[in-house]
């Protein structure tokens, strides 16, 4: 299909009442750029990665399931007027090709002005972030007791070999003396084969082989270094087939997806190109299956301001140099979880079976807080992923201003405060939390099989259960649930469904009409909380507009004839009323 023909295609679908291009995307037709590629950090590759607003997000927004269903399908069928190179179910998002003659602005505007995509963002070539240098340094400074204290952690857990972390980059050199132990099969995420299948993991480029060794190089071993989680498993998922090392969104995307979905219970992406909205998608499957995905935070010095630390399920992670001061090349900004050693870490080299180097890059940083998250997990099984980010946050060292900050995020991770935090793994009592707001001091596995949320490290006796309180799900429509599961907008712990959407506060809607053919729409409140806001009513085809002022308002409209209906339609509350008119 042509490029002409796709946009037609696409745009037969609704944008009316409801639409939710997501962020505020622009229109079609908009002249500011939505995307700008960064040479050797984030490159256009004529592909976009597409996700239709999901069901769910419709009816949040007020819209009914049957409209919200119809939405969804159109999307999808707009779709397939492209070259649909994958289809991920996981996260219901197409990797399409950009027809002929199109750019990325051009097509992402088209698919975004229909209304019905959450997002359509370029499936960036994206690269590996710092690369390993030849220089010995002896010693890997960051392990020291001063910075992020393996030694006294690993006295209380060095790993597990039942718990892996997977590796997202360019290859493994699999001969390396300090690999030897604990290597699972690795996965060629390009070709999308096993080693076992043929897939090749090789290191093409150098980046793979530094990481690896970062989280979990063999310790104990008399060789070498130690990796933070030195007693782990590992696996390498090689995302690029090339010397430069250079690999797409949507291939290291099904690098991490690959790896939890195989067992390990991190993902760590060393690679640029972490603020996009497809990493977030792909991170919240990665943790609905049981695992993280981390990414390293790039080296551009940008701030990076997609979404929140605390709001989303991607660890981003900065890098710190040898006096904990940030890196200097390191991004920044709200997307930043914490932060770790990325300046000059000694870890294993590509260079011979036997070498090892000094590195500088977020890309360093990432694998050292991946191995960390799995060391948790190691001492840990029965913590859950949002208990694990929990710990690695509350377990850092603050660093900068105090507390929370957009430079160090949480600060820098600390090994011994981690697994500290993260408790031995004995079976202990939690405070677990139902629906209805109450507490029972319950084991982790016997409050998640009775439905209920378990708060590691705190008893009832600590802890406050989060309350139920009322949630519009629409302007009619009120339930009663946690803020959590609330699909709209949520009044407060204990509020109560009485008058607190906007249809409940409505106490009169009618109309008349004059023997002039004026029609006369009068809408009582039952207090002045309206004051201000601008109603819609609709009378046959046209919708008028009318400011509310002490608790009332009157449209005047016409002149018309015959039998007329008025309704309210904003808010939305299914209220009409006919007058015949001369």
């Amino acid at each position: 299909m042509g490029a002409c023909a796709a946009a037609a295609l696409l745009l037969t679908g609704s944008a009316g009442a409801g639409a939710l291009p997501d962020r505020g995307a622009p229109l079609a037709g908009d002249d500011q750029a939505l995307f700008e590629p960064i040479e050797g950090v984030r490159e256009f590759s004529g592909r976009l990665i597409v996700r239709p607003v999901q069901v769910a997000e419709w009816v949040k927004r007020g819209v009914s399931r049957e409209e919200a269903l119809d939405r969804h399908a159109e999307a999808h069928a707009a779709v397939s007027g492209f070259e649909v190179v994958n289809y991920v179910p996981q996260t219901d998002e197409y990797i399409i090709t950009l027809p002929p003659g199109t750019t990325e602005d051009e097509m992402a505007r088209t698919l975004l002005g229909t209304g019905n995509f959450q997002y359509a963002e370029p499936d960036w070539l994206v690269y590996p972030l710092g690369c390993p240098n030849d220089t010995r340094f002896g010693n890997q400074w960051h392990h020291a007791a001063n910075r992020i204290n393996s030694c006294a952690g690993w006295d209380l857990h060095s790993g597990d070999p039942s718990v892996s972390v997977g590796i997202c980059d360019t290859g493994i050199r699999v001969t390396h003396e300090d690999f030897q132990l604990h290597r699972l099969e690795g996965y060629n995420a390009v070709d999308q084969r096993w080693e076992s299948q043929g897939g090749q993991i090789s290191d093409l480029h150098g980046h793979g082989t530094a990481t690896t060794g970062c989280a979990a190089a063999n310790g104990n071993n008399g060789k070498g270094i130690a990796g933070v989680g030195w007693d782990l498993s590992h696996r390498m998922l090689r995302v690029s087939n090339n010397s430069g090392g250079g690999s797409s969104l949507s291939t290291l995307q099904h690098a991490a997806r690959t790896a939890v979905e195989a067992g390990d219970k991190v993902a760590s992406v060393s690679y640029s190109g972490v603020d996009a909205d497809s990493n977030l998608t792909t991170a919240t499957y990665v943790k609905s299956i049981g695992g993280l995905m981390v990414w390293a935070a790039g080296n551009e010095g940008r701030n990076l301001s997609l979404s929140s630390r605390d709001n989303d399920d991607l660890l981003v992670i900065g890098a710190t140099d040898q006096n904990d001061n940030k890196a200097s090349f390191s991004n920044f900004g709200p997307m930043v979880d914490f932060t770790a050693p990325g300046v000059d870490v000694y870890t294993c080299s590509n260079g011979s079976d036997t070498s090892y180097g000094g590195a500088s890059g977020t890309s360093f940083a990432c694998p050292l807080s991946a191995g960390l998250a799995a060391l948790v997990w190691s001492r840990n099984p029965q913590l859950d992923p949002d208990t694990v980010e929990e710990v690695l946050k509350l377990s850092c060292d603050d660093l900068g201003s105090q507390g929370v900050d957009n430079t160090y995020g949480y600060g820098r991770i600390d090994v011994y405060e981690a697994l500290g935090r993260g408790g031995s793994g004995e079976p202990v009592l939690g405070a677990c939390c139902f629906n209805d707001g109450s507490c029972s001091d319950q084991f982790a596995q016997d409050c998640r099989n009775a439905g209920g949320s378990w708060k590691f490290n705190e008893t009832c006796g600590t802890f406050q259960c989060p309350q139920p309180g009322a949630c519009c799900v629409d302007d009619a429509r009120c339930e009663v649930v946690l803020e959590r599961d609330c699909n709209g907008t949520f009044a407060g712990e204990g509020s109560s469904c009485e008058r607190q959407c906007p249809c409940d506060r409505v106490k009169k809607f009618r109309a008349a009409c004059s023997s002039a053919g004026t029609m006369k729409v009068i809408v009582k409140f039952r207090d002045n909380s309206f004051d201000g806001e601008v109603l819609g009513i609709t009378i046959g085809d046209v919708e008028y507009t009318v400011g509310v002022l002490d608790g009332k308002a009157k449209l005047f409209a016409g002149p018309f004839s015959g039998s007329q209906t008025a309704t309210l339609t904003t808010p939305n509350c299914a209220m009409s009323s006919t007058a015949q008119c001369p």
